[in-house]
């Protein structure tokens, strides 16, 4: 039976490691650049880190536990890169995991059975608390570059059909698709026929310089170079950039604290559905190794004193 304990708190040590090494070399190789399948991945090993500490709290003695919790901050600052105030990070981490591990082992205590269920509010979000604050950790230190922050045009895929809606209502001569000196030389084409019936070439020639002098008049406005090639999406893409090489760099101080705000709040905010995840997966484990015969299922007495009457 010892060899059995010993054997499955070691895979629990080494596992605890693997999935922390798993996570922080994930989280640093994906610094430039997040996807959804990036997210996914860090969800994946965010639920399977909670399901592995709630066995751990359910088999084993409240010290061992801490032990497998320290080796997965160990690979925290093992395989990211080293900033002293990681340590902060990882103690406020480890105070809020020994706060879940002492709530949810009194909650096992107090109950006559095993229940996954009730550990949702006797715990795991604390244990999510935990791991968040790590993540917040790593984000703190996410090299956001704000002078070289830039928004694609396809960013405002969303707004273009209602611009183009508003544009056609308010400028007859406008057609979705029309770049900005199309639109101009547009506009000053319908204000010259409705002056003289018809435009000679001569016209065309001088509406073309007019078109022009508004699209440079309309970039020295928004403080853009324009090419007039741009349309309604890249007239927003080039605005939003501008805008964001200009005032953006003096709020620079600012961005770690909203980086590792931002990155907080949204595992906390997927707290419901992550918690569950991890309580399901912890269940179908314990039941599997159950099966198997490393875990048993037993009913166990505990003295405890109280005051009675003397007979």
């Amino acid at each position: 039976m010892a060899h059995t304990y010993r054997i499955t708190y070691s895979g629990f040590l080494l596992l605890s490691f693997a999935l922390s090494a798993a996570t922080w070399y994930h989280v640093r190789t994906t610094f430039d650049v997040v996807t959804m399948a990036d997210v996914g991945l860090s969800a994946f090993l965010t639920v399977c880190s909670l399901a592995l500490f709630i066995l751990a709290l359910l088999l084993f003695t409240v010290r061992e536990t801490f032990g497998v919790f320290a080796l997965f901050c160990a690979g925290f600052l093992l395989f990211l890169p080293f900033h002293a105030q990681y340590l902060l990070g990882v103690l406020l981490s480890f105070l809020v995991f020994v706060y879940a591990g002492a709530w949810m082992r009194r909650s096992i205590a107090d109950r006559l059975t095993v229940s996954f269920y009730s550990l949702l509010l006797y715990g795991v979000p604390s244990l999510l608390t935990a791991l968040a604050l790590l993540y917040a950790s790593a984000g703190y230190f996410y090299p956001v570059n704000l002078t070289n922050a830039r928004i694609s045009s396809g960013a405002f895929t969303w707004a273009v059909p209602l611009m183009d809606r508003f544009a056609s209502a308010r400028f007859p001569y406008y057609r979705p698709g029309m770049t900005v000196d199309e639109f101009f030389s547009a506009g000053a084409e319908s204000a010259a026929k409705a002056q003289f019936g018809q435009v000679s070439q001569q016209a065309q020639q001088l509406i073309g310089r007019e078109a022009a002098k508004q699209r440079d008049e309309l970039g020295k406005q928004f403080g853009v170079s324009l090419t007039g090639n741009e349309t309604i999406g890249d007239l927003f893409a080039s605005v939003s950039n501008a805008y964001l090489g200009r005032f953006m760099p003096s709020y620079e101080a600012f961005v770690p604290i909203v980086v590792a705000l931002s990155v907080f709040l949204s595992i906390k905010s997927f707290g419901f559905l992550l918690n569950r995840l991890a309580l399901a997966l912890a269940w179908l484990v314990s039941r599997l190794l159950t099966a198997s015969g490393v875990i048993i299922k037993q009913k166990i007495a505990t003295e405890r004193e109280a005051l009675t009457l003397s007979s």
